[in-house]
């Protein structure tokens, strides 16, 4: 009974505000996946010649990770967004333990940006509980 005040968040965020978040997250997406594939083609580029290295590996798992689930989240919020989120914290683990100086300041500055945006598909995917199926376009214009 004493849960009968409070609304969801799904139906506390209006249909147009889920819109608006909903193309914010996937430009921001967007921007995060081709600034991550830019530089693990760069770092690539730069360290050919270099032996492979336990850290070099981790952070080309990261960028592949972090590129395939911003874009997923085009089609399926919902495991796009935990993806990104998980995505997010493990790699500003990573960076805190690899980083050489500032640790907690790159960690933060690397996955808190991914971890952001992918909320944001998360709470774009609220009004859709229970399915898995992509949104349309169709249903921001409803409401």
């Amino acid at each position: 009974m004493a849960n009968q005040g409070r609304k969801s968040l799904a139906t506390s965020v209006p249909l147009r505000a889920r819109g608006l978040i909903r193309w914010t997250a996937r430009i921001l997406a967007l921007l995060i996946a081709l600034f991550a594939a830019t530089m693990g083609i760069g770092s690539a580029v730069a360290e050919s010649e270099e032996p492979l290295t336990v850290t070099g590996v981790g952070v080309a798992a990261f960028i592949v990770w972090i590129v395939v689930g911003m874009l997923a989240a085009w089609r399926w919020e919902r495991i796009g967004g935990i993806s990104g989120v998980l995505a997010g914290v493990a790699l500003g683990f990573f960076v805190f333990f690899t980083a050489g100086r500032n640790e907690v300041l790159v960690a933060v500055m690397m996955s808190v940006p991914i971890i952001i945006v992918s909320a944001g598909f998360l709470v774009a995917d609220r009004g859709t509980a229970g399915k898995l199926a992509p949104i349309s376009d169709s249903e921001d214009s409803d409401g």
